[in-house]
């Protein structure tokens, strides 16, 4: 595959999978296949028009902005090609300080965990810390390096005490997509060692999650693309459930042939949905059971449009966030019901700024607005392809504070 050059003049010699699907977004808006992206008027008995609650453009990014989080007053957007962790001041919505990091790093994940900043690169494999306020390293690099793939590709990690688990996707092939099984890298948060490799039930484990003192990792299973940019799916996914005790796998949940994305647990409640890559609708599983409550036979779905659901967020009254990439839309889902939520939120909000562009809306983050209740907004939707951010100011609406 031939080197993709980065916004700084660098090279990389593989893309990460929700690139690969943003670059997929654009052909199929430049073929009229996009969908959706114009928000329905709202029901006038509810009073509120939820659009003008949105910034479509609030912030601009660095080049092919992969996930942001949120601690505290501020937001850190991982840019891949631009191969850097920009940290945001929430209440000004200005940039505050700039993590760096050397060429072809590509960070693809980034969070924070108790005063340290984390960004997972899996341009070069290696996990990174920062100073979460003055964008400063803090320790050494350390080199995860691992299996020997063509594309490792660490994805989203999950902390647990004080070790880290990051998945890995381990792709073999882009012509076509083939995968070596998946791996997840235990990290001595401690020490900053690596200290074990667990493998995977299911191929391309992308996505790792804390809950209930255990660690979830959600597997997409093989996924491609045929002629016509459908994805394709050949394996079952699912969620590896891991014991930190004893770094041993303890259960799993099959998802069937889901390409399962992003997940988010709604607190309070033993449920988790889950996002995909397949279009416009989520899965429910209840960690506690190990079980599937709502799978691919049987999923919510969002949308009939050409999409995928590429992040999810719990509001603090239990409703849920979900991001639509192709369309630029963000939907309000009532988990009592597992529906789309009703007026005024029973339209999705739209982020789209031109009906023949694709912003990609890639990730979703909110502000613990009780924690700090900052000026600015406390909703955040990353642009993966306009690199940008948009708001949504939820103040007090689905349970956050005014």
């Amino acid at each position: 595959m031939a080197d993709m050059k980065s916004h700084t003049g660098g090279s990389r010699t593989a893309p990460t999978i929700a690139l690969l699907l943003a670059l997929v977004a654009l052909l199929l808006a430049a073929c009229g296949g996009g969908g959706g992206g114009t928000v329905p008027s709202p029901n006038p008995g509810a009073g509120l028009d939820p659009q003008t609650l949105v910034v479509k453009k609030a912030f601009t990014t660095g080049a092919a902005p992969n996930r942001m989080v949120v601690y505290g007053k501020f937001g850190y957007v991982a840019n891949y090609s631009d191969n850097n962790v920009e940290i945001i001041d929430l209440d000004s919505m200005t940039e505050s300080a700039r993590f760096a990091l050397p060429v072809n790093s590509g960070p693809s994940e980034v969070e924070v965990v108790a005063g340290i900043g984390y960004a997972v690169c899996n341009g070069n494999n290696t996990l990174a810390f920062f100073n979460p306020t003055t964008g400063e390293q803090k320790y050494p690099t350390l080199d995860i390096s691992y299996g020997g793939a063509m594309f490792q590709g660490p994805g989203q990690m999950a902390v647990s005490g004080s070790k880290a688990y990051i998945p890995n996707a381990n792709v073999t092939s882009y012509a076509p997509f083939d995968y070596a099984p998946g791996s997840v890298t235990v990290v001595n948060l401690t020490t900053r060692t690596v200290t074990g490799h667990i493998a995977t039930t299911f191929f391309q484990p992308l996505f790792a999650i804390s809950y209930g003192g255990l660690v979830y990792v959600v597997e997409a299973g093989k996924t491609g693309f045929d002629a016509s940019f459908n994805v394709t799916v050949a394996t079952d996914g699912g969620i590896d459930v891991i014991d930190p005790a004893t770094d041993a796998i303890v259960g799993n949940i099959d998802l069937g042939k889901s390409a399962a994305g992003r997940p988010a647990v709604v607190a309070g409640t033993p449920f988790a949905y889950v996002g995909t890559s397949m279009g416009g609708f989520i899965m429910k599983v209840n960690l506690d059971a190990k079980t599937v409550v709502r799978g691919v036979d049987d999923p919510i779905r969002l949308t009939s449009a050409r999409t995928f659901i590429s992040s999810l967020a719990a509001t603090p009254d239990g409703h849920l966030l979900a991001t639509s990439f192709n369309t630029d839309e963000v939907y309000v889902i009532d988990t009592a019901t597992d529906a789309v939520a009703g007026p005024p939120f029973s339209c999705p909000f739209s982020l789209k700024v031109s009906a023949d562009l694709v912003g990609g809306a890639a990730d979703i983050a909110i502000r613990d607005m009780q924690a700090f209740p900052g000026g600015g907004p406390n909703v955040f939707i990353l642009n993966g392809v306009a690199n940008s951010l948009s708001t949504i100011n939820l103040r007090g609406y689905l349970g956050f504070p005014h």
